[in-house]
């Protein structure tokens, strides 16, 4: 006849049975200031404001080609985050230079301003 098991054998063979490893999270070093060596990511509470805005189709063909050319090369990226180190290298460049860029634009014409619902 088979012997029932009971709470006591239970938790003697939770006892003879091996635990895992508990896994540690590796220290910092103290050489390295977490805060002053992040990439620049932006912080999570920073406010995100959704703007509209037009441009030619000569523009959007260029952030096109952009988009295609950086997928190529293994980075995919969104028309946002193109627009985005755009201006990070506007903001980069000396006053002379943004001039110089600013004066090859050409001029786009003026969207009518949308009626309100």
């Amino acid at each position: 006849m088979k012997k029932k098991s009971t709470k006591a054998d239970a938790a003697k063979a939770v006892k003879g049975a091996k635990t895992p490893a508990r896994k540690t999270k590796a220290k910092p070093s103290r050489l390295v200031d977490p805060k002053r060596d992040k990439p620049n990511v932006e912080s999570p509470r920073e406010k995100r404001i959704r703007g509209s805005f037009s441009m030619p189709e000569r523009d959007y063909a260029l952030i096109a080609e952009l988009k295609s050319l950086s997928k190529h090369r293994g980075r995919p990226v969104k028309k946002n985050e193109l627009l985005r180190a755009g201006l990070q290298a506007l903001k980069a460049m000396n006053a002379d230079a943004l001039q110089a860029a600013l004066a090859g634009l050409r001029p786009s014409p003026a969207t009518p301003a949308r009626k309100a619902k």
